[in-house]
């Protein structure tokens, strides 16, 4: 089958043939070949985007209804709003979202219709098991997404011919490090921004850092000085009982602003995993180490000293829109969380700057930051889609339009342009974006050994040894349950 490309010279070919025989009575060979020069240049000096598209295979699909489920109900925390737009609003996102997909729509002959719900898998769950193939593909969490990976419910990516699945424009990250036994069930890349937003960053305070005359975190960074201990550091020169009632609470200033999943946050930050992969792709426990022990009562301590940091969801503030105000109104020095929340602060009085999780100490290699399991959002591909080569072939046109399109909106223009205050904090992004780490035990979390983060307090302090020692049974056996079921289901 012709390409969109070689259709498009073609036409231009003979476009340029009529008109020079047009002008003259007689075409020789030379002006042949002439006019077909020119018509391959024309071709080969199309936009990047234009030339991504004509490069697609054409293909027509009739009309189709391409149905794509994700999160978008009115109760759910985190909204999907990078798969549909109804029309264009002024909103780079929006806008980029309904540019995107009406080319996929003429370029294949379909139409791309939302279903937003809950809780997809949920969903999905019931729609495979009754064989229904309303759905063309979804999005969920990755977490939530690990449901499906065993039973014959996913496709896997790597068996779908249409998808050029080891190409940029997916996460390779992904890609390798969150596959079994060579299986990839989910993937992301530029077809979304919610990679992104859910992507873990530390913001701090620039007038708290000035007003303490503490040094320069980007400076630190850069210097590869910006390690745990200098993070703890500077949080406890800042923290002040504003109120003066001998207690830490909810009017007084804190060095850091936290919540739980950040002990294991840091702890990833540190350089640490709690599962590698061996030479045949399957995983294996890498939980403890003397590194990783060491990292973990150091972000234990930090985290809950209760005089330097306050923990959402705890005593100080049970809401996390308690802490948020904490920052906006420049109490808090440093606040771990997603990168949503950039967007999030945009009307903040106070100037903040995005940093990068901190390492262990100077001698660790690079910086590594993580991202909530929970909220980062993976498309899967139901095994009860009738025809997966169509659905191939829309994924991967979204992906090759959506890195023209959906990034730069995002980046380019909605973050860096629009809510991002300094050039430091550009570069920081790209860095954090750069280092990201997909930590596969986080995503299937076998074996309850997230556990040993959530449950993590003050007294856990020199124990991380036994909790990794008491949960290896428990951790093991449940890898090898995966591994069994997954080949079972071959």
């Amino acid at each position: 089958m012709k390409t969109q490309k070689q259709i498009l010279a073609m036409l231009l070919l003979a476009s340029a043939l009529i008109t020079a025989s047009c002008g003259s009575g007689d075409t020789t060979a030379s002006d042949t070949a002439s006019v077909a020069t020119e018509a391959q240049t024309s071709a080969e000096t199309l936009s990047p985007l234009d030339q991504t598209v004509a490069s697609l295979p054409a293909k027509d699909f009739d009309g189709y209804e391409f149905t794509i489920m994700d999160r978008n109900s009115e109760h759910t925390p985190w909204h999907t709003y990078d798969v549909f737009a109804e029309g264009e609003n002024g909103d780079a996102i929006n806008d980029a979202v309904f540019k995107r997909n009406q080319m996929i729509e003429e370029l294949y002959n379909i139409k791309i219709k939302e279903e937003g719900v809950y809780i997809p898998v949920d969903n999905m769950q019931k729609l495979i098991i009754a064989g229904d193939d309303t759905i063309d593909v979804f999005t969920d969490g990755l977490n939530a997404l690990t449901k499906l990976t065993i039973g014959n419910m996913l496709y896997d990516y790597n068996d779908i011919d249409e998808i050029q699945f080891d190409q940029p424009w997916w996460d390779q990250q992904i890609r390798n490090e969150l596959s079994v036994e060579g299986k990839s069930f989910f993937a992301t890349g530029d077809i979304s921004i919610m990679d992104n937003e859910a992507t873990w960053c530390i913001l701090f305070n620039k007038k708290m850092i000035e007003d303490y005359d503490l040094d320069d975190p980007y400076t630190l960074v850069r210097e590869g000085v910006w390690t745990i201990d200098k993070m703890y550091e500077m949080a406890k020169s800042v923290s002040k009982d504003l109120d003066g009632d001998g207690k830490m609470g909810k009017a007084d200033q804190f060095g850091f602003l936290t919540e739980i999943y950040n002990v294991y946050a840091l702890w990833v930050g540190g350089d640490n995993r709690i599962i590698e992969k061996d030479g045949d792709d399957l995983p294996i426990s890498a939980m403890y180490n003397e590194r990783s022990a060491t990292v973990y009562d150091k972000v234990v301590e930090f985290t809950f000293d209760e005089s330097v940091s306050a923990i959402a969801g705890r005593a100080v503030f049970p809401a996390y829109s308690d802490m948020n105000v904490c920052f906006t109104e420049g109490r808090g020095l440093f606040d771990y969380g997603a990168m949503a929340l950039i967007s999030d602060f945009r009307e903040t009085e106070h100037d903040f700057g995005i940093l990068p999780s901190p390492k262990l100490d100077m001698t660790q290699e690079q910086y590594c930051n993580t991202f909530s399991p929970y909220n980062l959002a993976a498309y899967a591909i139901p095994a009860s889609v009738s025809d997966v080569s169509r659905t191939g072939s829309v994924l991967e046109a979204m992906a090759q339009v959506s890195a023209h399109i959906l990034t730069p909106a995002y980046m380019d223009v909605s973050l860096m342009g629009k809510f991002v205050r300094d050039n430091e904090s550009e570069e920081m992004i790209e860095l954090i974006l750069a280092t990201r780490t997909y930590d596969i035990g986080a995503i299937f979390q076998w074996g309850n050994s997230f556990s040993i983060f959530n449950n993590a307090t003050k007294s856990r302090v020199g124990t991380f040894a036994s909790q990794v020692e008491k949960n290896a049974k428990t951790l093991n056996s449940a890898i090898q349950k995966y591994i069994d079921e997954l080949n079972a289901a071959e």
